[in-house]
């Protein structure tokens, strides 16, 4: 017998963010609970939509020939992490809208070429169905945080390959700092090259 999720109920929902007690049959046939945290109203394991709730966008800087990152403080981690910039899909707008909307907002630059979207990717699939795409893409202009929330502590910044090394082994930066998964994957795969 194959596991199968069978029911889901609503714990607590806040600000797009949901917590839902998914109750399904395991291999054996056993009835078990699992806890998810999800941004959709109804969890992706009852809905079946897989489709991606956020972008994550790796930017080439073409004038700078460099890629761009943020350094970003997170709450959740009460610290500074590197990573790409990043953000919900809107209702009704393409991945390409949100690319470009997102690293507008958080970094002031234009994207004008779309080179690669990944398939959905979940990086925490035992807590949330919440899944990304990753936008491989070339940007113009000039950094700016104009258009950052009150609630955003971003400071972006370009990176060459020369700064790279420096960047994952920790001595880039003057204060500790940590890496969102896929920023470390991405720097860290194209390192080998």
């Amino acid at each position: 017998m194959k596991s199968k999720v069978i029911s889901h109920t609503g714990l607590d929902v806040a600000n797009n963010l949901n917590l839902f007690s998914l109750g399904y049959n395991d291999k054996d046939g056993g009835f078990r609970r699992w806890n998810v945290v999800s941004r959709r109203k109804i969890p992706k394991a009852i809905s079946k939509d897989f489709s991606p709730d956020c972008v994550v966008i790796v930017a080439y800087h073409y004038d700078s020939d460099r890629v761009v990152l943020l350094k970003q403080y997170r709450a959740t981690i009460d610290g500074i992490i590197i990573e790409f910039p990043a953000g919900k899909i809107d209702e009704g707008e393409s991945i390409e809208e949100a690319a470009t909307r997102e690293l507008k907002e958080e970094t002031g630059l234009d994207l004008f070429r779309v080179d690669d979207i990944s398939p959905p990717i979940y990086s925490s699939s035992g807590m949330t169905d919440e899944s990304v795409v990753l936008v491989f893409c070339s940007c113009l202009g000039e950094i700016s945080t104009d258009k950052n929330e009150t609630t955003e502590e971003i400071e972006p910044f370009f990176l060459s390959r020369d700064d790279l090394e420096s960047l994952l082994d920790g001595t880039y930066f003057e204060e500790p700092v940590s890496f969102c998964i896929r920023t470390w994957l991405v720097l860290g795969y194209n390192s080998y090259e």
